[in-house]
């Protein structure tokens, strides 16, 4: 159990130990982060970078609706950091790391005011907040460069409530103005981020209610931010239209207990992504919740925890509007990790007010509630931490192949490119647009871009110890764009580094092949013992070969790229 009080005298220690959750989350996108655009970022970003290069870019594209959300303060974000990175979709999801940093010092600077502590003396029982800050069950949001808009959104909201508290909680007309400008500037970034920001006007006029303010005061900003939010909700409101493919807004009518399922299902996703744990974990935090207010209101703390109460109304009504729109999909979609950045805020706060009951001596917040609740935060998040580790591993091999994909996109069979977007033809200019301004993929300093032009490259000396095989050459036919997949492995034995990639000549066409793939791009050498596993795959459409009886060889790539070796022995194979 955590105490109270900090309990080590050096406070670097403790210090450490609530930084080393943002340094975790910095680090998973270094291991598990690839440079790739996917899925919504070609439709919603790509064309605007288009725009943007050929001087055509207007407010009203920034501005535009994607699926239910007006996100036109993410979309100047991703302009700027593209702009700056070639549109390295790393860099977003880095900048995704820095806005969670200032959620979490946006909650420590909350609780130094709150419980009177000093910086150069923060409690332990800091730790478990900037842990769900940064926890990795977020791993979509963490790893898909797009999903700033849901942090974005998060962040603002949880700033704008911030500068709302410490308007209630100083005297000065001044700085009131001050900070009731700064609460809504950021709550108006919040609104047009997500459709889940809009909630933050609601969150912030019950915080007002439930504020320390005196009577005129309290009347005078309420109405004030309240006017404002209907003016957002009016103006995020015009011309919606439900996306067609998703379910009626009104279906929480007609199922409401399935409803109410998905929102529980999303709460507890918060820590955990497992469908019935969840559900489980997500009734006991709503009787937690409901235990605190509870609390707060009989011992007369509403006022002083105002802050957390409004992040987790904010919580509450982010997940019913994600219900309204997405509840008939089924309660396994409420456990999407890109949820999770909104229902932790719940847990969140029903910890923090709990922390303040306990730390002003109620009694029966001593021992069994905070305790057993710590241990649930910390089981939840070190087996979802564990779980979206893994889970990192494999999505970064994919994007990989799916840069490779999209760098050699004339020359991929449909089927593979609707990996990336469902519609190949829609993505075929989108990757044009990429590729005519050099982002993305296709920027100098991109990972398919160390695959050379075979005809620049002179042809070298013999790698040393090559052992290759074509373990299978398989036509697919999915009733569209006909293909076949190459699969074999390329390995120097007991050399690392010895092979740069793997290129497919087949009857005098050049293919570079994606050098890596089945999990072996971190094993690119063997010792003889070994059994050689598939490294080397490439589909090509059947287009591009015509039928009959074909003769494949491979080339290598040196280790340093700067040569070609074609190695001996030829394939046959008919289509």
């Amino acid at each position: 159990m955590i105490s109270g009080k900090p309990i080590y005298k050096n406070n670097i220690i403790v210090l450490t130990i609530c930084i080393m959750p943002a340094a975790l989350g910095f680090l998973y996108v270094y291991l598990c982060g690839a440079n790739v655009a996917f899925w919504d970022q070609f439709d919603a970003t790509v064309p605007l970078f288009g725009k943007l290069w050929s001087g055509a870019l207007t407010f009203t594209d920034i501005w535009a609706r994607h699926n239910e959300h007006i996100i036109f303060f993410p979309r100047l974000l991703m302009l700027a950091i593209g702009g700056l990175t070639r549109y390295n979709t790393l860099a977003e999801m880095y900048a995704t790391e820095i806005l969670l940093c200032v959620s979490c010092l946006v909650f420590l600077l909350a609780a130094k005011k709150q419980f009177g502590f000093r910086l150069s003396a923060v409690p332990l029982w800091m730790a478990p907040i900037s842990l769900m800050t940064f926890s990795l069950v977020q791993k979509e949001n963490m790893l898909w460069g797009f999903q700033i808009a849901f942090v974005l959104a998060q962040t603002a909201a949880v700033v704008a409530c911030f500068f709302l508290y410490l308007l209630s909680e100083t005297s000065r007309t001044k700085n009131r103005l001050v900070f009731f400008f700064l609460a809504a500037v950021f709550a108006s970034i919040s609104s047009f981020s997500s459709s889940m920001g809009i909630c933050v006007w609601i969150a912030g006029c019950s915080q007002l209610i439930v504020s320390s303010l005196d009577k005129i005061n309290k009347t005078k900003y309420l109405s004030a931010f309240s006017i404002i939010g209907g003016i957002h909700w009016f103006v995020f409101s015009h011309h919606y239209k439900t996306p067609g493919y998703h379910p009626s807004p009104l279906y929480f009518l007609h199922h409401p207990f399935r409803f109410i399922e998905y929102i529980i299902a999303c709460h507890g996703g918060a820590l955990i992504s497992k469908k019935w744990i969840c559900i489980m974990i997500g009734v006991f935090i709503a009787g937690m919740m409901l235990l605190a207010v509870i609390a707060l209101y009989k011992n007369k703390r509403v006022a002083c925890n105002s802050f957390w109460l409004s992040i987790i109304v904010f919580s509450l009504l982010s997940v019913v509007s994600i219900a309204i729109g997405r509840a008939g999909f089924g309660v396994g979609q409420a456990l999407s990790s890109r949820y999770a950045t909104f229902s932790l805020l719940l847990v969140i706060g029903i910890y923090s007010i709990l922390i303040d009951l306990r730390q002003s001596g109620k009694s029966e917040f001593k021992v069994p509630f905070v305790g057993f609740f710590e241990i649930i935060i910390f089981a939840g998040i070190a087996f979802s931490n564990v779980s979206s580790f893994l889970y990192g591993l494999n999505a970064r091999r994919e994007a990989e192949e799916n840069a490779f994909i999209l760098y050699t996109y004339p020359s991929q069979p449909d089927d593979f490119l609707k990996r990336l977007y469902p519609d190949s033809d829609s993505l075929k200019i989108y990757a044009g647009i990429l590729k005519k301004i050099g982002f993305n993929v296709f920027s100098s300093n991109s990972l398919p871009r160390k695959y050379p032009e075979m005809s620049s490259l002179p042809e070298g000396p013999a790698i040393a110890g090559i052992n290759l095989g074509v373990t299978n050459v398989k036509t697919v036919n999915t009733g569209g764009d006909a293909f076949v997949v190459i699969t074999g492995y390329a390995y120097a034995e007991n050399t690392r580094n010895a092979i740069g990639g793997v290129y497919l000549d087949v009857d005098g066409k050049i293919f570079p092949a994606y050098y890596g793939a089945l999990g072996n791009k971190d094993r690119p050498y063997f010792s003889i013992q070994q059994l050689p596993r598939p490294n080397f795959n490439r589909a090509i459409p059947q287009r591009l070969l015509g039928k009959g009886d074909h003769i494949l060889s491979v080339k290598m790539l040196s280790g340093d790229r700067k040569y070609f070796r074609a190695v001996a022995g030829k394939f046959r194979f008919v289509l």
